[in-house]
């Protein structure tokens, strides 16, 4: 960029380096001799103890709150009524109670301070409040070691917190109470007020007698009715709840007192012809002994216990469950079907590829009844399609009924009836009952053996994988039927006994699945780490300052170019004489770390007053005249918000104030280490930016002479820890250029950083230790041959005097060292979102940028890249599938599509196979780490700003290969380019370490705003609709809007066919002819050019399901204008005459839908075959010289492939962008907007 260095040193960034550590001198001896690896281990071990007590807490406050809670008036009433009713904006309305009644929950938990408590004041309830939950001597004495330890448990408090939210997440305590129980609960007062009416008065009089002394109501009719709800909101009360409708148990779980069910189910044996529903019980409530939050459930120790909890489990709950679910669905006829719903979205996909081999089989036939009912008439085609788009997402569910009725067969019920099997002449299939009795045979064996090994089990877990597998198919087979569950008018009958089987047999296979499946797949070795406290609670949360030598403080010492952390044990003041004698000889030095903190809260403490009304010492030390201030400070007379009252008086309080901190920092001892400098107190616009100011100069790092014989002394007489920091580039004997976190750290300790700080190092790093876990490890002995993998290289095979060790690194314990770094010091603290993008802005106004670079996350490639002038021309296009990561070997290009997709094929086959899934990690993070330096690259080289789509998590998370690929480039990319060093470049120099280019916001920050703008930005980064890229003519702009769906009526084809302007046959040119006017049709866009001229240009590719291969797509080239004449010569149709006419004559289904799959043939501008890699673009609509685009044979200024097509038109969005910017006259007021209509003007014009 020829301006580049006006894009550094912008703003802050934050970054933690990762080292290993390695014992120098007598250290090893000494840990083992002080034992501090095996105390924090204990430590670690104990943390489970302490997030137990922990979670005891949690539970009793959770019970108080929720004890003394109750809804606010008439909450509850008006929830039922919005709840039984039956109308269109029901489901809105129960969202919006819902919302506030969460709201209520939460907001009760906030008024007693429970967020605080594990947040600010966690640290003071672990040394005060928290013994009194630990219920013996042994907890009380981990909860007194805990005392100073309170960071451990950082993550767990954050999660746990999760539990008081308002949000609707299934974690949360007002989710189970609102969302879940509250539903249930209401459902239980339907069902009682029908079986009130039926059960005999004698067993209603039982229930009440035999529950009346713990339910705490007047009758049966208060206990359901809804304002009792405020009464079973804790766990103790949801236990009652749940007895009287279950029965009271014993400790063997066998009913003592019945409940209601068990009444109700002898009635229904009694009257056969009258079946009453059942009551459901309430879920727990969270964090209850039954109920856990996020918890991983405890892993299997060994095979034995393995196999025997899937035989315990089988037997005595999964069977149980699966012939409860199985015998209701079976006879789901004998049920109100009207009443037994689906639920939307992907349930109802499910069940239409099932049915139909379709996903959105039934859902378009949804969109076809609503069209037929709500004709578009005047309404335009955006906003007709806003509307069925609106209604189609709306459906929460859809009944059996209504499933039939819109489909117009019966095969809805039937495949219920039926359990899911099928068989017709093409595909067969058992239903899933018998498939999991037939997958129970075969693992019985397996099942049956008590002496099996952890060995045999992995080996042969085969016949227990298929059997967990078939008891997961049908669960998800059972699921499609539990509907949304807050439909109003559920059959009770079907769903009181249905629900209940099916919770109780998701909550014993997914746990069971999961635990089995990672015992059987678990790696031979662990990347299990603990952290190390060396005997201090405070253990590197700063550095060693110049005279600081307590125990456990922490050095950094350089020597010879190496580094090395070191740690004190128990040096005396004699020994750090010894240690920093100046007439040592040694070039060993100690890097002396010296920073003061300096913000608007502790600097008024230190100045002003301590604490309260009371000053603060250095104000009599220092005789500091804090009668000039006194009434500034108190009545805030220097504050912004006093400006805009008297603005004279705020300035001069503003400046009064300064002068008096300027006073006490020179004068003060914390800041005599540091040459202050700063501006004109009158210069600063309030006290924040006089304390940044004051910041930027309390920083810095001064060398100490050591004599480094007396240190490794030290370590032998067992005063002293002493570890070199290593990574592959500080050995001594790598050669290249060094990785960034290398880069990062020298710069912490060099001359031309420490003269104008840009790196700093920070507080709080940590100390790891990892046990060696790989106890037989694959070795590929020395001086036996091995294959080189680079094909590209003259010597094929390799000889080495050395063994070569797989995941060598898991074979012996390691130490890591973490550092946390701050880059760019002095600027500031963030890049404050719309001012780094308002100043990117100006700069692509002012004629900054020279290109624009289209990023495509396609579909045959991983990422494509087009880079196009200001002009729209192409100026580059490549895939970047293919990276040249070796620069000594350019011929070298890895092929990373073809690698990932390997790796993910075979992962994905290790995972049906319960194998040992091999990580791609490193594979996908060296691949995403060279497109995005190229990336980077580009944008320096071609004056450029990039441009992506603005895609959804999911279509990242679906299109992506192996954990994503697509959304981990994106973060990768953002984070990258907020920090760009080039590695080639001296450290002063623009892109060099000392200014690294800064051409984004961070991930994070970007991350967390304008989620749902249009157009979204991050510096040089924009994020563009990703409507009508790829499937869109680059040179005439065409694109389809028509749709011709393989089960459209021949009603809906004729009428289609009727709307052509022309369908004819072209003798000239030897092809069909369509005329389309896009203004008869309904279309989801009504800007751009309406009328098209159509031509059966070509070849396409047509895709079809195979279900004779597993519904596999089967590819074949059809040629159009053959086809049509074959199709028309079936029918002895004159195609030289009138087609639309001879067409409408035919009243034959099979001839429509081989001409609606030619139509669609025809429309088909993007054209892929997944087998042999074949994609390209093909477009149906001549150019005004007569040509028609077709990307195989296209020159370089066009785009080669569909994904090039896609990257092209997302650059030429972002040029679409860049010449509105360059219509604004205020950047600031820049709304940038890039509407469908818009779109297709500007790419057809």
């Amino acid at each position: 960029m020829e301006n580049s260095n006006l894009f550094t040193n912008k703003y802050q960034v934050s970054k933690t380096l990762r080292f290993r550590l390695e014992p120098t001198g007598g250290t090893d001896d000494l840990l083992r001799q002080a034992q501090i690896i095996e105390g924090d281990e204990r430590r670690n071990k104990e943390a489970i103890t302490m997030k137990q007590i922990l979670d005891n807490c949690h539970k009793q406050i959770i019970e108080r709150v929720l004890s003394d809670f109750n809804f606010k008036e008439h909450s509850l009433e008006e929830f039922f009524k919005v709840y039984t009713r039956n109308d269109d904006d029901r489901e809105k309305d129960i969202e919006n109670l819902q919302s506030k009644m969460r709201k209520e929950i939460a907001d009760a938990f906030t008024k007693q301070d429970v967020t605080k408590l594990f947040s600010s004041k966690f640290k003071d309830f672990v040394e005060r409040g928290l013994i009194k939950y630990a219920s013996n001597e042994k907890e009380r004495n981990i909860v007194s070691r805990f005392k100073g330890f309170a960071t451990y448990f950082t993550g767990f408090n954050t999660n746990r917190l999760n539990m008081y939210s308002e949000e609707a997440k299934s974690t949360a305590i007002s989710f189970r109470l609102i969302n879940q129980n509250l539903i249930k609960f209401i459902d239980n007062i339907l069902v009682y007020k029908k079986v009130s009416q039926t059960l005999p008065s004698d067993m209603l009089s039982n229930i009440y007698i035999d529950f009346k002394a713990i339910i705490n109501t007047s009758s049966l009719e208060e206990f359901f009715s809804i304002n009792n709800y405020n009464n079973i909101l804790t766990q103790k009360q949801i236990e009652i709840f749940n007895a009287v409708i279950g029965g009271k148990k014993d400790k063997d779980e066998k009913i003592i007192t019945k409940g209601f069910n068990q009444y109700i189910n002898e009635y229904n044996q009694t009257n056969k012809n009258i079946r009453l529903p059942k009551m459901m019980r309430l879920f727990n409530q969270i964090l209850s002994d039954r109920e856990g939050v996020s918890a991983r459930p405890e892993p299997f120790n060994n095979a034995n216990e393995t196999i025997s909890s899937v035989r315990d489990c089988f037997t005595n709950e999964i069977s149980k469950q699966i012939t409860i679910l199985s015998e209701t669905t079976s006879k789901i006829e004998s049920f109100d079907i009207d009443r037994i719903y689906i639920k939307g979205g992907e349930d109802l996909r499910a069940l239409s590829n099932s049915i139909y081999g379709y996903f959105n089989y039934i859902h378009d036939r949804i969109a076809d009844k609503w069209k037929h009912n709500n004709p578009q008439g005047k309404k335009s085609p955006e906003s007709y399609q806003k509307n069925l788009n609106a209604y189609l997402k709306g459906i929460k569910s859809v009944s059996l009924h209504s499933i039939a009725n819109i489909c117009g067969d019966n095969k809805v019920i039937e495949y219920f009836r039926n359990l899911g099997a099928e068989n017709t002449v093409d595909f067969q299939r058992e239903n899933v009952v018998s498939l999991i009795d037939n997958k129970y045979n075969c693992a019985s064996n397996l099942l049956s053996d008590a002496q099996i090994t952890d060995e045999e089990l992995r080996t042969n877990s085969r016949s227990i994988k298929d059997l967990l597998d078939a008891v997961k198919s049908a669960q998800r087979f059972f699921r499609l039927l539990c509907g949304s569950g807050n439909e109003p008018d559920k059959d009770h009958s079907f769903y009181d006994e249905y629900t209940p089987a099916f919770e109780a047999l998701e909550n014993s296979i997914n746990p069971l699945y999961n635990k089995v499946r990672s015992f059987v797949t678990k790696k031979d070795f662990s990347t299990d780490k603990f952290k190390l406290n060396f005997d201090s609670s405070s253990f590197l949360s700063g550095w060693a300052t110049k005279s600081e030598y307590e125990k456990s403080s922490a050095f950094i010492f350089i020597r010879d170019n190496q580094y090395y952390l070191g740690i004190n044990r128990c040096l005396s003041k004699e020994d750090i004489a010894y240690l920093e004698d100046s007439t040592s000889s040694s070039d060993a030095k100690r890097a002396v770390y010296l920073f003061q903190k300096v913000d608007a809260k502790n600097i008024p403490r230190i100045f002003i007053r301590s604490k309260g009304s009371n000053l603060a010492p250095a104000v009599n030390e220092f005789q500091l005249p804090i009668e000039t201030i006194l009434d500034i400070y108190d009545n805030k007379f220097f504050t912004t918000s006093y400006q805009k009252k008297d603005r004279t008086k705020w300035k001069e309080s503003l400046t009064k104030l300064i002068d008096y901190y300027k006073l006490g920092f020179s004068q003060h001892k914390s800041y005599a280490d540091f040459d202050l400098k700063w501006k004109a107190s009158s210069e600063y616009n309030d006290i924040n930016d006089f304390l940044a100011d004051v910041q930027k100069s309390c920083y810095r790092i001064e060398f100490i002479n050591i004599n480094w014989d007396k240190l490794i002394e030290f370590t032998e007489d067992g005063k002293f820890y002493l570890f070199r920091i290593a990574n592959k580039d500080l050995s001594g004997n790598s050669t290249g250029l060094p990785n960034l976190h290398t880069i990062y750290w020298k710069m912490l300790f060099d001359e031309s950083n420490l003269k104008d700080i840009v790196y700093k190092m920070s507080g709080n790093a940590e100390v790891f230790m990892r046990y060696n876990s790989l106890k037989n490890p694959i070795v590929h002995k020395a001086g036996v041959e091995i294959k080189n993998k680079c094909p590209f290289t003259e010597k094929k095979t390799s000889i080495f005097d050395y063994d070569i060790i797989k995941d060598r690194r898991y074979t012996k314990d390691q130490l890591e060292l973490h550092v946390p770094i701050l880059m760019n010091f002095k600027s500031p603290s963030a890049a404050k979102g719309n001012v780094f993008n308002k100043e990117c802005l100006e700069y692509i106004k002012n004629n900054g940028i020279k290109h624009i670079i289209g990023i495509d996350r396609g579909e045959r490639n991983l990422l494509y890249m087009v880079i196009t002038d200001l002009d729209g021309n192409i100026v580059e296009q490549k895939s970047l599938n293919q990276i040249a990561s070796n620069p000594k070997l350019p011929l070298f290009r890895q092929d990373y599509n073809k690698l990932l997709k390997t790796k993910a094929d075979a992962n994905a086959q290790a995972r049906r196979d319960w194998e040992t899934i091999n990580t791609v990690k490193e594979i996908k993070f060296g691949f995403l780490s060279q497109i995005v330096h190229e990336i980077a690259m580009s944008i320096i080289k071609y004056d450029a700003i990039v441009v992506l789509e603005n895609l959804n998590r999911g279509f990242m998370q679906k299109r992506g290969l192996e954990n994503n690929v697509y959304q981990k480039f994106e973060q990768m990319l953002l984070d990258k380019l907020s920090y760009y060093v080039d590695k080639t470049k001296h450290p002063e120099e623009a892109g060099g370490a000392l200014h690294a280019y800064q051409l984004s916001d961070t991930y994070a920050n970007f991350n967390s705003l304008s989620k749902n703008a249009m157009v979204r930005q991050s510096g040089f980064v924009f994020y563009i609709p990703a409507w009508l890229t790829s499937k869109i003519d680059p040179v005439t702009g065409f694109a389809s809007f028509l749709k011709f769906h393989r089960d459209d009526s021949m009603a809906t084809i004729k009428s289609t066919i009727s709307k052509f302007d022309c369908f004819k046959y072209d003798k000239e040119c030897d092809m069909f002819h369509i005329r389309i006017d896009y203004n008869k049709f309904s279309t989801s866009c009504s800007g751009g050019q309406r009328k098209w001229d159509l031509f059966t240009f070509g070849d396409r590719i047509l895709a079809e399901r195979n279900t004779m291969q597993n519904s596999r797509y089967v590819y074949q080239t059809v040629n159009l204008t053959s086809e049509f004449k074959n199709l028309f010569a079936t029918k002895d149709i004159d195609f030289s005459g009138n087609l639309k006419d001879s067409i409408c004559k035919i009243e034959d289904v099979g001839f429509f839908r081989k001409l609606s799959q030619l139509l669609s043939l025809t429309l088909q501008l993007r054209n892929s075959n997944a087998e042999t890699g074949e994609d390209f673009l093909i477009s149906p609509v001549a150019d005004k010289d007569g040509n028609f685009f077709d990307s195989r044979n296209c020159p370089d200024s066009l785009p080669k492939d569909a994904d090039a097509n896609g990257a092209y038109n997302i650059a030429r969005k972002g040029l679409m962008l860049v010449e509105q910017l360059k219509r604004c006259k205020d950047v600031s007021k820049f709304k940038p907007a890039i509407k469908n209509e818009d779109w297709l003007d500007y790419v057809q014009r």
